[in-house]
């Protein structure tokens, strides 16, 4: 039987068969095959190849979805929505800070169709303003949706994906500021602080049992050391003092002393909806817990009741 239909594959189409192919082209696979039943599929889809005919898509076959030229249309017109291009501004600024920390932008191929994702995880607070903020500067309509462990803001947009690369890669150990946030006047660097700080930056408290005080400091942990350096020279333009320490892969930011937590309070802070995450206090806002160390900063005041 193979061999049978190797040799049925291997007859040239005459002239009367490809005529009919052209009439015919555009039937189910299983109506094709009855109307050629000395025709193997393969050699079917290999003269309709041949040919240019571009078939509806049935599920099966050679894959006409992409070749068929209504539904390519269709594919284009959701890849390729127009938006608003803003210039920089605040808005802009945190939103790429938030993407930075919190947010992935990907370029994904499925079935000949590619795919240009952009997905924020978080709280419900913090995924409702992204979506918030997606709507009024690229005029998008982002779907919110929950995931086991929160909340989950995607928008699949290639003029989006393109938008939002050209200001710089995306990746957790290659991101970049970019040159228009590290040269920008300082409510550009504050904004776009604030929204990398909302994702990323938290409030260390520890009692530290040596010294027999509580340590406490805003943090920042990365894994990309040219951009923790990025983000020290920026605060520091906002006279904000602040140390890096590289330690193996991971990259910290600290902001220690009283004066400089102060500053970064009235200057970037953290925005209502950005909350902790992680541990203990899972769901507290970190405006809190930095009003907090303020508030006992310099002595043994009791923290959480210790």
């Amino acid at each position: 039987m193979e061999a049978e239909a190797i040799a049925r594959e291997k007859v040239r189409w005459g002239t009367d068969e490809i005529a009919q192919l052209q009439k015919s082209y555009d039937n189910p696979r299983d109506r094709l095959e009855d109307i050629f039943p000395n025709r193997t599929w393969s050699s079917i889809e290999h003269e309709c190849n041949r040919l240019g005919l571009c078939r509806k898509s049935y599920g099966r076959g050679i894959g006409e979805r992409n070749r068929d030229p209504v539904i390519k249309e269709k594919i284009a017109e959701g890849k390729t929505r127009k938006i608003k291009k803003p210039s920089i501004n605040p808005d802009l600024a945190y939103f790429l800070g938030s993407l930075v920390g919190d947010g992935s932008v990907s370029k994904q191929v499925s079935s000949g169709i590619s795919h240009h994702v952009v997905i924020f995880d978080g709280g419900q607070l913090y995924c409702e303003r992204i979506a918030s903020l997606l709507n009024s500067l690229f005029g998008l309509s982002p779907r919110v949706s929950r995931t086991k462990s929160g909340f989950r803001v995607q928008i699949n947009s290639k003029k989006l994906y393109e938008f939002l690369t050209s200001f710089c890669s995306f990746g957790s150990k290659v991101w970049q500021v970019p040159h228009c946030i590290m040269q920008g006047a300082k409510d550009i660097k504050s904004a776009f602080l604030r929204g990398l700080f909302d994702a990323e930056g938290y409030v260390h408290i520890n009692w530290n049992q040596k010294r027999g005080w509580w340590d406490r400091d805003v943090r920042i942990l990365l894994r990309n050391g040219i951009a923790i350096r990025q983000l020290n020279e920026m605060l520091q333009s906002l006279g904000i003092k602040s140390s890096v320490r590289l330690d193996g892969k991971d990259a910290v930011l600290y902001i220690r002393r009283y004066p400089d937590i102060k500053s970064f309070r009235n200057m970037v802070g953290f925005s209502p909806w950005g909350l902790v995450t992680k541990g203990g206090h899972k769901g507290e806002k970190k405006t809190n817990r930095l009003n907090l160390i303020l508030a006992t900063y310099g002595g043994k005041h009791s923290i959480y009741g210790v």
